[in-house]
């Protein structure tokens, strides 16, 4: 079984790293900024750093902070499923779905915005019409085989307050090991905006509302530590509705 790390991965689009407030005009990854709390898309499009009018009435500094780290979370692979990955005669510009089994567990338990505020899962009834992903076979030597991923997701559900949406562009790479038969690099990046979430137990808006990005990021871990072997989240209620998602009805 290969076990991914799920965590967000940052890189620097605006501030120097000291806390100061200075350098408007000029470019912004040489701005000073001071305990920024997230970015929100606008009207217009663009990213902006959130201000305390797009947090809903008593959100916490706490609360606020909160958006600003990173959370994790772990998937499991089985090795059924990651060797169906590789595709058994490849050719420069093939293009193969991944397996639907590895699609569904992908959109309905860790494409979700929400992971690390609550305990819930918001895309559980997600099917395989909800999203795609494809290997794209780039470069194959005799000892070694890379394939990029390209595939996107439409993620969303009703709520009391307004839906929950989560609709991400997905890119990846995998390296293979042929002679060892091994995945060396798993790499996935899902990029694209969410609204409706997070919520809090009783399933009402918490924290903030409107539109705002969010990245997802899968690392692969070679040699994970006792705390990464820990189950997923969407692992915990039910194992093998996890490992062996099954394709429900089709919108």
């Amino acid at each position: 079984m290969i076990l991914l790390l799920l965590a967000l991965q940052v890189s620097t689009v605006a501030g120097t790293g000291k806390a100061a407030t200075s350098g408007d005009g000029g470019p912004a990854t040489s701005a000073a900024t001071n305990n920024p709390f997230g970015v929100v898309r606008g009207p217009d499009g663009a990213l902006r750093y959130a201000v305390g009018e797009d947090y809903l009435p008593g959100a916490s500094k706490a609360d606020l902070e909160r958006y600003a780290m990173a959370q994790n979370d772990f998937m499991w692979i089985p090795e059924k499923e990651w060797q169906g990955l590789v595709p058994p005669d490849p050719k420069v510009g093939d293009r193969h779905a991944v397996p639907t089994s590895f699609l569904l567990r992908l959109l309905r338990f860790h494409l979700d915005p929400a992971r690390g505020f609550t305990e819930g899962a918001n895309f559980t009834r997600s099917t395989s019409a909800h999203g795609s992903l494809d290997l794209v076979v780039e470069d194959v030597t005799a000892g070694t085989l890379r394939l990029a991923l390209e595939g996107k997701a439409e993620l969303g559900q009703p709520e009391r307050d307004e839906p929950a949406t989560y609709r991400p562009a997905l890119r990846g790479r995998i390296d293979v090991d042929r002679a060892r038969g091994v995945l060396t690099r798993f790499e996935l990046l899902a990029l694209g905006d969410a609204s409706g979430l997070p919520r809090d137990a009783n399933g009402k808006l918490a924290f903030r509302v409107g539109s705002y990005p969010v990245g997802i990021a899968f690392d692969l871990l070679t040699a994970p530590t006792p705390a990464e072997r820990l189950h997923p989240r969407g692992a915990r209620d039910g194992p093998a509705g996890y490992l062996e998602p099954k394709d429900k009805a089709k919108p």
